[in-house]
């Protein structure tokens, strides 16, 4: 592993062990205010455009890692410390087009609602597709996106 590869595990396993105690222990706000402008997603808005392709690499490769990192933790990583996690990292390289979407879809009888969190870059899925289709099944509800001047 290379000294930046190394340094990208690093900060991924920081930026997800904080994104999960945000989550789990801290008022929605703390975490709620690092994601982004929040917006409802209206009808049509959840499809990506693409960026720059030098950008969206980059992200994508940050996103493999990150979700990499995800696996292996000794803690529980889900979609949503994996979208926090990928939000920060992108606006601290200056990457200003990130788009962390919440969704939901028809659940179970035991559990009715099933949330999800997601992440997109331009066209590039950072976090949160788990295979063909399976983004498709959720509803967008939310939409957070970066901006230039944003502070996290």
């Amino acid at each position: 592993m290379q000294g930046s590869e190394r340094s990208l595990v690093l900060e991924s396993l920081f930026e997800l062990a904080y994104a999960r105690y945000l989550v789990r222990f801290r008022p929605f706000e703390t975490w709620n205010n690092r994601m982004g402008k929040a917006t409802a997603t209206p009808q049509g808005a959840e499809r990506p455009e693409p960026v720059d392709p030098n950008i969206q690499a980059k992200a994508a490769a940050m996103g493999r890692i990150l979700r990499k990192v995800a696996r292996n933790v000794p803690f529980k990583a889900n979609c949503l410390p994996q979208a926090s996690a990928a939000q920060i990292m992108l606006r601290r390289r200056g990457i200003t087009c990130g788009k962390v979407f919440i969704g939901a879809k028809k659940g179970t009888k035991d559990d009715p609602l099933d949330l999800h969190a997601w992440s997109f870059v331009g066209t590039v899925c950072v976090t949160g597709d788990d295979g063909p289709g399976y983004l498709g099944a959720f509803k967008p509800l939310i939409m957070y996106a970066l901006e230039d001047g944003d502070d996290g």
